[in-house]
This record gives C-alpha cells, structure tokens and sequence, in this order.
C-alpha cells in the first residue's frame, strides 16, 4: 500500500524488506528500491542512494532495534513516523530524537479518528474508496472466504498460503 501511495503522490520510497521474498511485488507496486537486509546493510545503503544525505522521512512498523536503526537513515531535522510495534518493543525516543536528530512523531489511525471531524474523515476514505475504484490502488487478491464458525479453516488457509488474503 504504501509503494502506490508514494508513486501516486510522487514521492520516491525506499522499501526495507528482511528477505527478498517481495521485491518484486514492491518494486511493481511503486518502490523505487528495495532493500534486503540479509543481503545489504540498511544504513550504508540508504547514504549511497541519497547522496549521503539521508532520507527526508521514515515510517516504522517494527519497532526496538530495527526502528531505532531505521531513525538514524533519516536526515537530520527529516521525520521519523511509528505507526506500529511489531517487535513489541519501543524504539528508543529520546535517543533517536537526540543522536539521530530526528523529529519523531507516533501516528495512531484511533487518534486519528477520534480528533478528526465526520466530515474529514468521511473525505479522506472517500479519496482512498476512489482510487481503488479507479484501479489506481490495487488491493491484494482475496484467496479465499470464511463465515466465522470455520475459523480454523480459515487459520489452517493462512498458514498454508501467500496467494492473497484469507
């Protein structure tokens, strides 16, 4: 999502990846380089694709370690966005803020929500319903459904798949 995002609104994004299983997928999507890093360092590999510079932004999922190395690819006043914690663990702010010199900010879709008017709301997803109906945000393939009581086929269906969302 983020990959036709940043190509629809003409940002370049760089992907970090910790394997090479979506590059591909990525790459066709709208990132303009992917970075693997079982096969590349992360920092090192960002200053060579931004002339040393460091990117202007970030966006973390993970979290802890990775989060905090992420923070230090972004350019000095550049910002640092968390949107999850997938390690389940915080990365470390007040070091980020100070060595890396970013502006770290956390971004919660409920926040979000709850101090964003009806009618803004109702705007920005009838922006995103648009570019879906116009093919310009494709949606990964439904592989299959499940009514609820067959919850463990549907686990048992994850668990054997990567041919789209259960």
């Amino acid at each position: 999502l983020y990959a036709q995002l940043a190509k629809l609104l003409g940002y370049q994004l760089i992907a970090v990846t910790r394997s090479n299983q979506h590059t591909e997928e990525l790459l066709q999507l709208g990132a303009a380089f992917v970075i693997d890093t079982s096969q590349m360092p992360l920092y090192e590999t960002i200053m060579a694709l931004t002339n040393g510079k460091g990117a202007d932004a970030a966006i973390d999922s993970i979290g802890g370690e990775a989060g905090n190395q992420l923070a230090f690819c972004v350019k000095p006043e550049g910002i640092f966005l968390a949107i999850g914690l997938l390690s389940g663990i915080q990365v470390n702010w007040t070091y980020i803020v100070k060595e890396a010199k970013v502006q770290a900010r956390m971004f919660h879709l409920r926040h979000w929500q709850r101090q964003t008017s009806i009618e803004k709301w109702q705007q920005t997803m009838q922006q995103l319903i648009h570019l879906v109906q116009d093919g310009s945000l494709k949606m990964m393939n439904v592989h299959a459904h499940f009514p609820l009581l067959d919850i463990h086929k549907a686990i048992y269906a994850v668990e054997g798949t990567k041919k789209g969302k259960i």
